[in-house]
């Protein structure tokens, strides 16, 4: 039997968006966590845009799965006190529709937020449809 693994980064898990440099009433950051792929958040065109997602507890991450459209360029931290370090970088191709990022550290991290900052678009806007955390709580 294959077990079904929990998204850690879900409305429904606890997790929430604590901050967040653009807003749009169409397009709220809650869209993140909502799993869906039709509903997202959007930059307001101005880079560096980032948001942070926020844990209930400390949890041990194992894999980051995020699916976006326009990032060309981000890098994302994590803390799990108050200080922020590097998680991971990551180039990304101009591909036409959305795009989905496998992040997967060699050993994990215990977070308690992580922090994601697009530095580089493809186009004006860049936006952000599902972001899916795996590991322990």
């Amino acid at each position: 039997m294959v077990q079904q693994l929990e998204n850690l980064a879900s409305d429904t898990s606890g997790a929430i968006i604590t901050a967040s440099t653009s807003s749009h009433p169409d397009y709220p950051e809650s869209n993140i966590l909502d799993g869906q792929l039709k509903t997202f958040w959007i930059t307001t065109g101005i880079l560096p845009q980032e948001f942070i997602l926020t844990f209930p507890q400390k949890t041990f991450i194992k894999k980051v799965i995020v699916s976006s459209r326009n990032v060309a360029e981000w890098v994302v931290y994590h803390t799990s006190d108050k200080k922020f370090e590097l998680f991971a970088e990551q180039v990304l191709e101009d591909i036409d529709g959305i795009q989905t990022c496998v992040i997967e550290p060699v050993n994990g991290y215990e977070v308690l937020h992580l922090k994601f900052v697009i530095l580089k678009a493809h186009d004006a806007f860049a936006s952000i449809h599902r972001l899916v955390c795996y590991g322990d709580k």
